[in-house]
């Protein structure tokens, strides 16, 4: 019982918050005697809840987040008035350390806050081209593995790192880095990553409370991404890793005012829009065992787990988790298993480079981040890989610069690729960069396969006797 009325109320992470007009008293489900009790200041608009914390939201002090004991740990003040709207469970987001709000003077940004100490975090962020109506941040991994997903006016629902970076080196399930994984350096190699869009006609989304799996009312079906970060590695497997759920009986249960109210373990509970009846549904339990084992960094056990049940998905999601984490052996198998020989070539070539630079720019080639890749191999001075890459990629120009800039020996290389690219296809030169160099006379700038060849070796060779450069194993 409780002096004042109940305004608000959450259950979830084994605790019971519970918000009168005055006070705010934390429960323990095994413990219902010893509630922890604290005064407010103001009526609560919102109440969220993670492992760890819990979101208050109100109009005078803003966000504050707290501890299940009912210490305070910080309070964020998004502006100087503020308005229910801004506050509610569409626009804040909580998470084990990352608080996600949108933007109350732009509501096509998503700020991001430090939720131990308050502060805004300035190199995360994410803006969208339209107003943003409803966000959800991911539960697990670390702050820089964190995945935001929001529903524009549109319906469209898209996903989006926090921090665009490299630094995926842990799992989104807390798996510890992989032995092969380049080291914390490269975490400033950072190339924006463009959001994905994953769906349309998108009423209600709400993240896994342990892994990282997503879930949606779209367009009259309940969806569910059992990874949808394999988005940012490899787009093609995306199609492995959804599940849909028809509406087939009639009951008219994922329709457009249908919320999902929680999702844990294999079941997701959705409160139906015509009547408001609470409906649970159940998910595939195999995912979160294999989250389990990659946890354990146990990629042995994780690949028998897959052969013994032999589902695309489960593969899918082992072949992203391996790469995103520089397991190739079993990022490897992963793709074998799915028939996309291409992929496994590519990755056996991976495994031959010598520096993890090398490996971890190859990989964000893989995943279509090509800025990225040029970062990571210019900051640990790889120049010649970096120009390597733009003439595989047929980036001539952009190859030019880097070889004038920083390797000029390497001038005469990109010219000599070029020069046979053109003789291949049958076509005359057009670039007027590479036409300057045709028509200099000094011996330096003659085009000579046996010296190219030799500058090469010699790079290859230099890279492999950089100190951190060791064969994969």
């Amino acid at each position: 019982d409780h002096r004042d009325k109940v305004i608000k109320v959450s259950i979830g992470y084994g605790h019971l918050v519970v918000c009168t007009t005055t006070q705010c008293a934390s429960y323990d489900v095994n413990r219902f005697a010893t509630p922890a009790v604290f005064d407010l200041r103001d009526a609560v608009i919102t109440v969220s809840q993670c492992e760890k914390l819990f979101l208050l939201a109100d109009c005078m002090q803003g966000i504050s987040i707290c501890t299940y004991e009912g210490r305070l740990i910080s309070t964020i003040k998004i502006a100087v008035n503020i308005r229910p709207e801004m506050v509610s469970t569409s626009h804040v987001s909580l998470s084990p350390d990352t608080v996600a709000v949108r933007d109350p003077s732009n509501h096509k940004v998503i700020q991001f806050y430090d939720a131990s100490s308050g502060k805004r975090l300035k190199d995360f962020g994410v803006s969208h081209h339209l107003e943003i109506t409803d966000l959800c941040v991911s539960q697990r991994g670390s702050q820089s593995d964190r995945k935001v997903a929001f529903i524009d006016k549109n319906k469209d629902m898209y996903l989006a790192p926090l921090l665009a970076t490299s630094s995926n080196l842990l799992t989104q399930n807390g798996a510890p880095a992989s032995p092969n994984s380049p080291p914390p350096e490269l975490i400033a190699a950072a190339g924006n990553i463009v959001s994905e869009k994953l769906a349309t006609m998108v009423s209600s989304a709400k993240w896994h409370d342990e892994f990282e799996t997503l879930v949606a009312i779209s367009d009259g079906h309940l969806a569910t991404w059992y990874l949808p970060s394999v988005v940012f590695v490899d787009r093609d497997l995306l199609t492995n890793v959804k599940h849909l759920r028809s509406d087939d009986n009639g009951e008219h249960e994922f329709t457009t005012n249908a919320l999902i109210h929680d999702f844990s373990s294999t079941r997701i509970g959705v409160r139906r829009g015509s009547d408001g009846a609470l409906l649970t549904f159940g998910i595939s339990p195999y995912p979160s065992m294999l989250f389990a084992h990659i946890q354990r960094h146990d990629w042995d056990g994780a690949v028998r787990l897959c052969r013994f049940l032999g589902e695309p998905m489960l593969w899918s999601i082992l072949a992203c988790l391996g790469i995103r984490s520089t397991e190739l052996r079993t990022a490897g198998i992963a793709y074998s298993a799915l028939g996309s020989l291409d992929k496994v070539r590519y990755i056996e070539s991976v495994k031959e480079i010598p520096s993890p630079e090398g490996r971890q720019a190859e990989l964000a080639v893989f995943g279509g981040r090509l800025h990225e890749a040029e970062k990571v191999l210019l900051q640990a001075g790889l120049t010649y890989r970096a120009v390597d890459l733009h003439t595989r990629l047929y980036s001539w120009e952009r190859a030019l610069e880097i070889a004038t800039q920083q390797l000029m020996p390497h001038v005469n290389t990109v010219r000599a690729r070029r020069k046979q690219y053109l003789e291949a296809v049958g076509r005359k030169e057009t670039i007027s960069k590479f036409k300057q160099y045709d028509k200099m006379t000094d011996d330096a700038f003659k085009l000579d396969w046996t010296i190219i060849e030799e500058q090469v070796k010699q790079e290859l060779q230099k890279e492999k006797q950089r100190p951190n450069a060791k064969a994969y194993h």
